[in-house]
């Protein structure tokens, strides 16, 4: 009798719930509060490397980030990838390390280090136990300054950069965003992508130059934080890029993307596909525009 009696108890409340009245509106927002972001402090180094530092001394581990205006905007035309290539070799060998001596070395302080790319900047960022912050930065100092570039890691790092311009072939996700980029952007830096012709054009001789010409102190910006101060971070960062000098090339003028004035709908059909994939995407302002400017002075302030 038990689960008989269960059954009607939960259908005699499934009666009682369906039987009230639902909202018909929404709750009412919330009030908007200002994010509070962490104090910093900040200074210059005489090679022109901007230092930011925020201290937090809970842990004994430090995380730095070292960025460059040196994203996928100033990839040439035709050798769309170079960025993306350029920060996937910058830690696969570097200094008088190979790629899996410098991933030992990393890894034998419980550390690590990566490098990527987006369209505007490109980022080394590193982690490390503060007692071990003058060998991680020394890594760190080597991927930025003098990585090895080898050709084995060259075209290792095109043979797997091919494989996922294939793969993204058999993912409509991929094939979506691809799509929705040139939609918006047209011929505007922000709407390319690499394809296989212009990651097979890039040579080595490219990405040196790139990382010659782009990856300089002048223009960068040097982010710790952490369990350090701002002396130990200038002291750090002073020794780490005694030699490293040289003023960046000017960065690209913002381009204008084209207006939206209407309401448009792109269908991209694949072969084969069991569901569909739907992009919802518009423009907001862009870098310098003027509200840009109020939106990250309110930051400061809270």
């Amino acid at each position: 009798m038990r689960p008989t009696l269960v059954t009607f108890a939960l259908a005699a409340a499934a009666g009682t719930l369906s039987a009230q009245d639902f909202p018909t509106k929404p709750p009412a927002p919330m009030p908007v509060k200002a994010a509070q972001f962490p104090p910093f402090q900040e200074a210059t180094l005489p090679n022109g490397l901007r230092l930011l530092v925020v201290e937090n001394h809970k842990l004994p581990v430090i995380s730095v980030q070292l960025a460059f205006p040196a994203g996928g905007t100033y990839d040439p035309n035709g050798k769309v990838g170079m960025a993306d290539m350029v920060a996937a070799l910058l830690t696969k060998g570097a200094g008088t390390r190979t790629a899996d001596e410098f991933s030992a070395a990393i890894e034998g302080i419980g550390g690590s280090i990566a490098a990527s790319a987006d369209p505007d900047f490109m980022t080394i960022s590193a982690s490390f136990l503060t007692g071990d912050a003058a060998f991680g930065m020394g890594l760190l100092a080597d991927a930025a300054v003098r990585p090895g570039l080898a050709d084995k890691e060259v075209e290792l790092a095109r043979t797997q950069t091919l494989s996922a311009l294939q793969l993204e072939q058999s993912d409509p996700a991929a094939i979506a965003a691809r799509f929705v980029a040139r939609g918006l952007y047209g011929a505007h830096p922000y709407g390319r992508r690499p394809d296989p012709a212009s990651v097979k054009a890039i040579t080595q001789a490219d990405l040196k130059a790139f990382q010659a010409t782009r990856l300089r102190p002048s223009g960068a910006l040097l982010v710790f934080a952490g369990d350090i101060s701002l002396a130990g971070a200038k002291a750090l960062a002073t020794s780490a890029f005694a030699e490293w000098t040289g003023v960046a090339l000017a960065t690209l003028e913002a381009k204008v993307p084209p207006a939206r004035t209407a309401t448009e709908i792109l269908l991209v059909h694949r072969a084969g596909s069991v569901q569909s994939n739907i992009i919802v995407g518009n423009l907001t302002w862009g870098p310098g525009d003027p509200r840009d400017r109020l939106r990250r002075d309110s930051r400061r302030r809270g």
